[in-house]
């Protein structure tokens, strides 16, 4: 069946999902809370499709570069046309080859868990099914000083949640018993707790689709905590002494159902009710 797009004037549809987007920004935001960050790419009111970056929305206002604009990427956006949205939402197609997307090192970023502080991280993606690593987010680079985190999916198809020490040189991860979806939007999230020590991963939860997934922890007994490190923030793509890696191959959802990134305390953390409460907000705006 064709899809049905509304009738309105050449150029004018982003007007019109744009005056749709404030309270899904407003929805999200409430349920991360005061200290979410929300990377809100395609929305031009963030960086428009022909610049080279674009800025979150939150807490922290920082400037992510991309390897080229997304109006210059394989697939480009382009959001005065349909084929740029899913539903009301903006999407961006990465090619798996060299389209991704950086901020410099900023404290924000960096979580000291060794006083259980912790972390979540939540993103709708539509994942081309290869066989090859899939980097979705993280702070690490194997040629800097220090790596922290990072969420992917791996050649096997598994959602990979992954945190380093590195003055014990040890990662140690929550690894997905089953693949992800593929060939279909699926809404991904990682929280953590912020257990640290030998048992950290023990305080990871995956989430697929609003429901948790059957995962595994991996940890290690020399694990104490991660370190404040110096690796950029990576969309879209692992590094290696700077140089993109393992880059993400399919789509990600951006304006008000961008990517996101929240810290919390031993106060609180990502409940499953709020992930769920996500995962209907984004249903709903991508029309799923």
């Amino acid at each position: 069946m064709a899809r049905l797009e509304p009738a309105v004037r050449s150029g004018s549809l982003l007007k019109l999902y744009q005056t749709l987007w404030a309270p899904y920004y407003q929805a999200v935001l409430s349920v991360l809370g005061p200290t979410g960050v929300l990377l809100p790419f395609g929305d031009p009111h963030h960086g428009q499709p022909n610049a080279t970056t674009f800025t979150t929305k939150g807490e922290e206002q920082v400037t992510f570069t991309w390897s080229e604009p997304l109006s210059s990427f394989d697939t480009p956006l382009d959001v005065t046309g349909a084929d740029s949205f899913q539903g009301i939402v903006p999407v961006v197609t990465f090619n798996g080859t060299d389209e991704n997307a950086i901020t410099p090192d900023a404290a924000f970023w960096s979580v000291d868990d060794s006083g259980d502080n912790g972390f979540s991280i939540g993103m709708w993606v539509y994942i081309n099914d290869t066989v090859v690593t899939r980097r979705i987010l993280g702070k690490y680079d194997t040629g800097e000083a220090i790596s922290e985190w990072s969420i992917f999916i791996n050649a096997t198809d598994k959602l990979i949640f992954v945190i380093r020490d590195e003055s014990a040189a040890v990662n140690i991860e929550r690894d997905s018993d089953a693949a992800v979806n593929q060939g279909q939007w699926a809404f991904l999230v990682a929280t953590y707790d912020g257990t640290g020590g030998a048992t950290a991963m023990d305080g990871a939860t995956l989430y697929q689709n609003g429901v948790v997934m059957a995962s595994t922890a991996v940890n290690n007994g020399s694990y104490v905590a991660m370190e404040n490190g110096t690796s950029v923030v990576s969309l879209g793509a692992f590094r290696i002494s700077g140089n993109p890696t393992a880059l993400f191959d399919g789509k990600m959802a951006g304006g008000p159902l961008g990517p996101w990134f929240v810290t919390h305390d031993a106060a609180g953390i990502i409940t499953a009710d709020e992930v769920r409460a996500l995962y209907d907000l984004g249903r709903a705006a991508l029309g799923l």
